[in-house]
Order: C-alpha cells, then structure tokens, then sequence
C-alpha cells in the first residue's frame, strides 16, 4: 500500500497547460500595452502642457514689453539704424523676439546681443568680422521657452516654434524670405491702388504684428476695438523659422485675402472659407511646407488643436474644424470698426 500511494503521488504534474501558457502571457500582453498607452498619454498631456505655458509666458513677455513702452506692441522687425557708405546694414534688424528677451530673464544675453549686432553693422574691419561671427553664434542659441516639446524642430539651432498676429496679407502670402508685408505695401493693400491711402487704416486694423509704419500697435487700441479677449496674439506654427529671422513667414501667421477684400472694409465673403485659388490659410494646412513658407497656426499634437494665446495674456486651444470665418475674424484687432461681425462669444 505504501509504494502504490507514492507512485501515485510521483506521477502527479504541477504547472501550466498550454491554454492557461497562453492566456497568460496574453494578459500580460495586454496590460504592458495598455501600461504603453497610458505613459504615452501622460507624456503627451506634459508636453501639451509645456507648450501651452511657454507660449503663455511668451505672451506675457509681450505685454511687459509693452507695459514699460507706452502700450505699444514691438514692432514685427525693428530695422537697421546703421546707415551710409560701408555699413554692413542689416545686420542689427531686429526681430521682436529679440526685443523681448530681457522680459524673459535673458537680459545679459540681450545686451551681448545688442552690442555685438551694433559693431557687425558698421564698416567691415577685425572687430566687425569678430562681432558678425559672435552675433552668427548668438543667433544659433536654442533658448527653450521658444520651442514647444511637440515640435520635431525643438534641437534646430535658433529655433522658434511660435509665430506672431500679422494679420490680413494682400501679396505674397506662403513666400520665404518675405520682407514685403506692411501697412503701406507696394501692392497698394486691399484696393490694389497704392496712389490712394484710404486703405492703409483699414489695413493696418487687420493684424498686430506689423513693420514700423507712421503709427504703432498697441494693447490700448485693441482694447477699445474688438477686444484683448477676441483678438489673437500668437500661435503655434511647425514652419516657424529662427527667433532671430526677419523674415515674414518665420515670424508670423496671418490670412491670405488678396482679391478677396478690395476695399476699405474688412467685411468677409459669406461664403470666406480660408482657401483662394493660389494659398490655404486654415490652421494645420500644408504640412509638407518649407521653413517660413506656412503662414498658418499648426501643431504636433496628436488632437490636431493649436494653443494660442490671445492679447490679455490668456492661453487656449482653437480646433481646425473651427468655423474658419470666425477664425478670421479673431486676426483682426479693430475688425469691427471697418465691416466686421461680432465674433460670439462662445464661438471658439
């Protein structure tokens, strides 16, 4: 009876079936990728999150910046003031993220900025060639509050993931390398006519961000138009150039509007859905764009949404799907002045 009972007791297996095996491992499977999912998500949200802020601390630069001048916005570029025979003009421009820097706790790295940008635009000499090749390298500097962590361009030396209200384009739109776009452009603005200025103010009431003209932005004269709360002030854009840029597709985004407004008034087609024969203004459109050749918002983030900040400071995320007239309309500092439907209130 002993050696039966522990024959049986020798014979028993314990562990897994080959179905049990493989339930298991499916389990196991199963929750690693959900525990993948979840840790993506969760990286995706900090990085929404960082963008968001950096932007907002942008925006707040701006508005210190203009606290201590006046209520006026920096201009989009602020150009050379070196002048004459030998000046290597130009290479003092100044873009408005530069202006804000010492509004972003870089004021040494300004002032480095400012004094080797005032020697390279003199007269070619040593120390002329020494301070070009040291504003060169200042210029390559990646400062992060100006790159959002979703941008695949966030280790490109100088890089900017930010773009600036400019407003309603009546030439050019798309362009690289662009320095055209002003109040007072040689296109004549919206009614094509540049012998007759009645349209510059209009013109001027489409966007913030503007080149030097004979009157500036500022925070006050939006306040009394459409509002800080209704009126953009940046954005997210993949084609974003460099910080330093003086370029208007590096710098800004705006709407295409040449043949479509022709007038002094701001008033929008009806049937105005961001797109014309020869450009798309929507948000997100053409991806595949060079640096500086997109002046639209446009975003990494897997929902599609850009963060935006608008002129009182505060920061939220418009959809592509958004009604794009209303999207339109939140370009314009003082649309209603000239034509402009009330955006609602609860329209974005």
């Amino acid at each position: 009876m002993q050696s039966g009972k522990r024959k049986n007791e020798s014979s028993l297996r314990w562990g897994f079936t080959w179905v049990e095996l493989l339930i298991t491992l499916a389990v196991i499977t199963l929750l690693g990728s959900l525990s993948l999912s979840a840790i993506q998500r969760t990286r995706n949200n900090y990085r929404g999150l960082s963008c968001l802020n950096n932007l907002r601390n942008v925006g707040l630069a701006v508005i210190n910046y203009s606290s201590e001048a006046n209520a006026y916005l920096p201009p989009l570029v602020s150009p050379s003031q070196m002048n004459g025979p030998g000046k290597n003009t130009g290479n003092d421009d100044m873009s408005l993220y530069v202006m804000i820097l010492p509004y972003l706790d870089q004021v040494s790295f300004y002032q480095r900025w400012e004094l080797a940008a005032y020697i390279a635009a003199g007269e070619t000499s040593a120390a002329q060639l020494r301070a070009k090749a040291d504003l060169d390298r200042f210029n390559a500097a990646q400062i992060p509050i100006f790159v959002c962590p979703n941008d695949p361009d966030t280790v490109k030396s100088g890089g900017l993931s930010y773009c600036v209200n400019i407003g309603y384009v009546t030439s050019q739109y798309n362009s690289a390398a662009d320095t055209s776009h002003v109040v007072d452009s040689p296109d004549g603005g919206f009614d094509s006519d540049p012998d007759n200025d009645t349209d510059l103010p209009v013109k001027f009431a489409s966007g913030v961000f503007w080149r030097p003209w004979k009157s500036g932005m500022t925070l006050d004269y939006i306040a009394a138009a459409d509002g800080l709360t209704q009126t953009l002030m940046l954005s997210e854009n993949l084609q974003a150039g460099k910080w330093s840029s003086i370029y208007t597709g590096d710098l800004g985004f705006g709407v295409d509007v040449e043949g479509i407004l022709t007038g002094p008034s701001l008033k929008l087609p009806a049937d105005f859905n961001l797109k014309t024969d020869h450009s798309d203004s929507r948000i997100n459109a053409n991806y595949s764009a060079g640096e500086g050749q997109a002046w639209r918002p446009s975003s990494n983030h897997p929902s599609g949404a850009v963060n935006v900040v608008l002129c009182d400071g505060s920061g939220r995320s418009l959809s592509p799907k958004m009604d794009p007239r209303v999207y339109a309309r939140l370009l314009t500092p003082a649309g209603l002045r000239y034509g402009q439907d009330v955006v609602p209130q609860y329209g974005f």
